[in-house]
């Protein structure tokens, strides 16, 4: 059974990465070569049929010629393979100041901006943790499909932005970053809305509500079309 996790958790990074090894597992089964960092930091094309090649990226050239094959990797090296990389604001800003994390927004926004652009710019998969807050994340879903990227998208919500707001009292008193009650109410919506637009973007979709004591699954959609919804769907998905 699934567990509930605080946004910013290290269970949240843990299901982002999951979401992104996922990811990175069903590209490949539907024929694409996925493009990552493995564990000793080389640049991997990896095929379906599990062979890897180590590549260099050539700039400027156009998607789908812009890298060159160095060497085939050997099974010894194919072994030490990881998951798509995970940009998570929260992760980055307590790596940045660990003492205060929120003092470290604007550094942790560049940083944000700047991997992001670096991983487009190669072609590499990786995973976004985002609330979807700013139109900017749509944006970066509508660039990432203009460039060939699978786009595939894991919304995570609850029934309120005051509910919102309990559970991150609850995480700042055990020592989690503390959101302002105003930020968390003027998101919450902008949230909700910019994720019907997401989910129009993205090749799959799932939709999770997590106002009770675990997350439960309520939508799934592909290629922007909902394929499936729970009998009971909570109001902010008719929001």
């Amino acid at each position: 059974m699934p567990v509930a996790y605080d946004f910013g958790s290290a269970e949240f990074d843990a299901a982002v990465r999951a979401a992104g090894c996922k990811a990175f597992a069903e590209a490949l089964a539907s024929g694409v070569p996925v493009f990552y960092i493995d564990a000793e930091g080389l640049d991997v094309m990896e095929r379906n049929d599990g062979r890897r090649f180590e590549i260099r990226w050539l700039p400027g050239a156009p998607s789908g010629e812009n890298y060159e094959v160095i060497r085939e990797l050997t099974a010894h090296a194919a072994q030490k393979r990881a998951c798509p990389p995970a940009v998570g604001p929260d992760a980055i800003a307590i790596q940045l100041n660990p003492l205060n994390p929120s003092a470290a927004a604007i550094a942790t926004a560049k940083h944000v901006l700047n991997r992001t652009a670096a991983y487009l710019n190669q072609g590499a998969s990786f995973a976004v943790e985002t609330t979807l807050s700013s139109r900017g994340r749509v944006d970066l879903l509508r660039k990432a499909k203009s460039r060939g990227y699978k786009v595939h998208l894991v919304f995570i919500a609850m029934d309120s932005p005051e509910r919102c707001i309990a559970r991150i009292r609850h995480r700042a008193e055990r020592g989690g970053h503390f959101v302002p009650d105003a930020d968390v109410r003027r998101r919450y919506f902008r949230s909700i809305a910019n994720a019907a637009n997401a989910l129009r973007l993205a090749d799959f979709a799932l939709f999770y509500d997590n106002s009770g004591d675990s997350p439960r699954l309520v939508l799934v959609a592909e290629a922007g079309e909902v394929r499936w919804q729970a009998e009971v769907v909570p109001e902010w998905i008719k929001l």
